[in-house]
């Protein structure tokens, strides 16, 4: 009885260390993505692309870092433009 609840304890141990690890291994990638992203839209403000946040003009990489997560972002190549919709 014993070996069968010390085996279980060893096996939910193993479990929690996967978890921890898959969690890790996620926000890596997901950081990763995040600051590509962000580099991508700071080139583009570099080029001299305006920025608009839900229908309002903003100024600098500032506003870029702050909204980039939360919104979706649309290029607008020809009047060089980068617009921010809520998600």
């Amino acid at each position: 009885m014993k070996d069968k609840i010390l085996l279980l304890m060893n096996l939910l141990f193993l479990v929690a260390i996967l978890c921890v690890i898959g969690t890790f291994v996620y926000l890596q990638n997901d950081y990763k993505q995040r600051r590509q992203q962000a580099s991508i839209l700071l080139n583009y403000i570099n080029k001299g692309y305006q920025v608009s946040i839900n229908g309002k003009d903003k100024k600098g990489a500032i506003d870029v870092a702050k909204y980039s997560n939360e919104y979706d972002v649309y290029i607008n190549k020809e009047k060089k433009r980068m617009y921010f919709v809520k998600k």
